[in-house]
């Protein structure tokens, strides 16, 4: 009888132990799920914000000067996010921004007088900065890259020569200001497949001698 007795209490004692250690691999397993789960949802919000802040410049209307601040934004992103400090399509963090031309982006220089009136305007037509017939233009392109740096407010405004005897200032405008104001549209955004990042946003300039379509956003 105190063998059964026994037996007994050793089952019931297995059996305590059993559930026990079943009930903290339960608390340890929902513990995992639950911070797994706050983990994507963390990584979900930043993809979001991310995502945001190129998805608003998808539109039918933009000046050259948001595409010049959505290029900024990816090659600051490729140079901080990604492993190698600089595009490559095998990294899911990098992004590509590209732009079409209509018309090439042609150097200018202001000769400026004593008095800091711009008595002259020179234009070289034969030697443009970007050739609308060699766009797209990609920041994924390392000589695409040089080029693009050519429109950037860096290259505005640098005084090249100064002629003491008339007096006059030569600066050059690089084709700033003329990208600035010229009109584009987002022509396309792609996202990663698994991640669902942004890894691809374009823009095309546009003919605006053409009429634009009804739906066209002209909220700039």
């Amino acid at each position: 009888m105190d063998n059964a007795v026994k037996a007994l209490e050793m089952a019931g004692g297995v059996l305590i132990a059993i559930l026990i250690l079943s009930l903290f691999v339960y608390m340890f397993n929902q513990v995992s799920y639950n911070q797994a789960m706050q983990n994507q949802n963390e990584e979900a919000k930043r993809i979001e914000a991310f995502n945001k802040k190129y998805e608003a410049y998808n539109k039918n209307i933009l000046y050259g000067s948001d595409v010049i601040s959505v290029i900024n934004m990816g090659i600051n992103n490729n140079s901080e996010e990604t492993a190698g400090g600089e595009y490559s399509k095998d990294d899911p963090y990098s992004i590509d921004v590209s732009f079409t031309l209509l018309n090439d982006l042609v150097l200018s220089v202001e000769a400026i007088d004593k008095d800091g009136v711009v008595i002259d305007n020179i234009v070289y037509e034969d030697a443009p900065v970007l050739e609308a017939e060699e766009s797209p233009y990609k920041i994924s392109d390392e000589d695409d890259l040089d080029k693009i740096a050519l429109i950037m407010p860096s290259e505005n405004g640098v005084v090249i020569e100064y002629n003491n005897r008339l007096e006059t200032t030569f600066v050059a405008k690089g084709a700033y200001e003329e990208f600035i104001n010229r009109i584009f549209r987002c022509s396309g955004i792609e996202y990663n497949a698994t991640t669902g990042r942004v890894v691809s946003i374009s823009f095309e300039e546009i003919d605006t001698t053409k009429e634009l379509d009804d739906d066209d956003d002209i909220d700039f």
